[in-house]
């Protein structure tokens, strides 16, 4: 049977955590709706359990996320429109310039499950699965709710682009891109007074919502321009907005009573010793990593200690990349224990200087007379040099006297 995650009671503050090339999905391929679907789905993952081992399957209860739209009770039109708009192709920039156009999700059910719950089950497309899993710098996250109060798709996206570019505190982006970015028709903002009206309907509306709903705002100012004036790109200024942060988290805290930790006291642990051997806060979805360290491969400090221990040599480059491939290496090569991850490590690093000795004692290609069975006779210096050599060419390998021709 295949494997699921929990079921979820969303109550959202969910982290979702995007690969940056998302925020450049074409806008008018997906409802609004079927964003949200989307952003919930994404942010029920543990993205950082490995590709091979991801489910892609997610379920969530229909009641909380009719409550986190505002949407009251279940509403099966509703509902069939969401599935709708986030079961279609999207296409999606590649390095290059190029695009894929695949599908986000292969599956989108609501059903009534065992406990009398109305539930919504999402899968995604397996193709899909290295978009959505895997620790990287490629990789930027939000909370679920702020995204949620934007009711815009304009909104939604301007936000995540902009979130992807929080950390830089500023970016610039070519007009003609954002429009395609936003999903603005090629018609719309156009003629005489289409400028005007993007500026007053999308960035200054967008720029309205954000600092009123959402943990960033910004300005912007004209970036490159022609020679008559246009504007050709947009310069962004992010902030944090901390009169929002300040108000959602005083709602969080009086929900905190009754909504479940995002992390066990164990998981709390392990993800200080990481920041303490890394020198650094960790991000969410590096959390999320520590979390399956415990919950899925079953190891605690003590084996994430040797396992800090061992990776030492790579000094400023270590990561947390470099602890969780070598915490898998170890689970797929049966280390349960500490003593089995010790054996591991001397195992590993025995054949490491096995190998690294043969190849410093590797001889050359080229062969000396004696080495081929070749005989050195002596040669008296008072022989006459005419005299002929006792050693003649039937004594000499043919694969030698073949380099010196006929």
């Amino acid at each position: 049977m295949e494997q699921t995650d929990k079921e979820l009671v969303l109550s959202g503050n969910e982290l979702v955590v995007l690969r940056n090339g998302f925020v450049e999905i074409d806008g008018q391929e997906l409802s609004l709706l079927g964003w949200h679907f989307f952003f919930t789905f994404i942010s029920k993952l543990n993205t950082s359990e490995p590709v091979e081992r991801a489910s892609g399957i997610v379920e969530f209860p229909v009641d909380e996320f009719n409550a986190l739209l505002g949407n009251g009770r279940p509403n099966i039109t509703f509902l069939k429109e969401a599935a709708t708009g986030v079961t279609k192709y999207v296409n999606i920039p590649l390095a290059h310039g190029g695009f894929k156009r695949v599908p986000l999700f292969s599956e989108c059910t609501v059903y009534l499950n065992p406990k009398n719950v109305w539930t919504i089950k999402m899968v995604a497309e397996r193709t899909m699965l290295p978009y959505f899993y895997g620790i990287s710098e490629e990789f930027f996250e939000f909370r679920l709710h702020y995204c949620l109060a934007l009711n815009s798709i304009n909104r939604e996206k301007l936000y995540m682009i902009l979130k992807r570019f929080q950390g830089l505190g500023s970016c610039e982006i070519d007009i003609s891109r954002l429009r395609v970015i936003l999903g603005i028709k090629p018609d719309e903002y156009s003629g005489k007074d289409g400028w005007r009206n993007f500026k007053v309907r999308v960035l200054d509306a967008c720029q309205k919502a954000m600092k009123e709903k959402t943990d960033i705002y910004y300005e912007y100012q004209c970036g490159r321009k022609t020679p008559r004036g246009a504007w050709l790109s947009v310069i962004f200024t992010i902030k944090e907005n901390r009169q929002v942060i300040r108000k959602s988290e005083a709602v969080l805290t009086e929900k905190s009573e009754i909504l479940p930790e995002s992390y066990s006291e164990q998981v709390a642990d392990l993800i200080a010793i990481c920041e303490k051997n890394l020198s650094r806060k960790l991000i969410g979805v590096e959390k999320n990593c520590v979390q399956t360290w415990i919950e899925h491969l079953g190891y605690g400090e003590d084996i994430v200690g040797i396992a800090f221990s061992d990776n030492l040599y790579r000094g400023a480059n270590l990561s947390l990349k470099n602890i969780n491939d070598t915490l898998i290496r170890w689970h797929d090569g049966g280390v349960k224990t500490v003593e089995d991850a010790r054996r591991y490590c001397e195992k590993e690093h025995t054949a490491n200087r096995i190998k690294s000795a043969r190849k410093s004692n590797v001889k050359s290609c080229w062969r000396t007379g004696e080495e081929y069975g070749v005989i050195r006779t002596s040669v008296d210096k008072n022989t006459d040099p005419s005299d002929k050599s006792d050693v003649s060419n039937d004594d000499i390998p043919d694969d030698i006297l073949s380099m010196f021709g006929d």
